[in-house]
């Protein structure tokens, strides 16, 4: 049994939601998770920006957590729209917020599964190396277009897609259409095949509305609502 369960991880983004509804950045997230676990689980040895070698390969973790020779690995992406917002942290006290916009979503689908594979390739080095390990992949967004299902299948990155209830079965071959553009494919050209099977499903995050928050511009919050993706790639048996 690995070192933190879904459970568990679920349990650390709730409480860290109640504190942190959003974050200034993708760093933000990752910093503020790493300690939302430290204080729940204080016995866990936490570090950030680990690398390890892989076949000549430096495969960076976002986060790894450690204790008895049980491992948690973690890869965590922040993929927001635009969003400019005061969010209260104090009575009558308001952070200003300037989230910056990711629109391309085809590339970071693409990522994210790249993200899935590397959790694979590490969670066995580390099992070879006699730890009982587990990675989690997880996406936080406000862009509905993460989760909700294509209208259509003709769309350049349907192998890619990450929408809500979706199974990616292990051994499948993920990749680009042929009308995707040069540009969209650069430095991501190679099809990804991942062991494992998973079953997407989407949960709730914050919703970013009055009196917690309040818009900076205008009368209204767009895209205030944020859901995460969190998928557990297993121990390699």
């Amino acid at each position: 049994m690995s070192l933190l369960q879904t459970a568990d991880v679920e349990r650390v983004l709730a409480e860290l939601s109640r504190e942190r509804p959003v974050f200034h950045s993708e760093a933000d997230f990752q910093l503020a998770l790493a300690f939302k676990m430290q204080r729940m689980y204080p016995q866990l040895a936490i570090r950030m920006e680990r690398t390890e070698i892989i076949d000549n390969k430096k495969l960076r973790i976002d986060v790894v957590a450690h204790q008895n020779g049980q491992t948690t690995l973690m890869e965590l992406k922040y993929l927001t729209c635009a969003l400019r917002i005061q969010v209260r942290f104090a009575e009558e006290e308001y952070e200003a917020y300037n989230i910056q916009n990711h629109a391309a979503q085809p590339p970071y689908r693409y990522k994210f599964l790249k993200d899935i594979r590397r959790l694979e390739l590490l969670v066995e080095r580390y099992m070879l190396k006699g730890h009982d390990a587990a990675g989690y992949a997880i996406l936080l967004t406000n862009d509905s277009m993460y989760w909700k299902e294509p209208s259509r299948d003709e769309v350049i990155d349907y192998a890619f897609r990450l929408h809500e209830g979706r199974t990616i079965a292990g051994g499948e071959v993920l990749q680009w259409d042929k009308r995707a553009s040069a540009d969209t494919k650069a430095n991501r050209e190679q099809p990804i095949v991942l062991h494992w099977s998973y079953t997407l499903q989407w949960r709730d995050y914050s919703e970013l509305t009055p009196p917690l928050a309040k818009p900076v511009v205008g009368r209204r919050i767009n895209h205030g609502k944020f859901r995460y993706l969190l998928v557990r790639v297993p121990p390699r048996k």
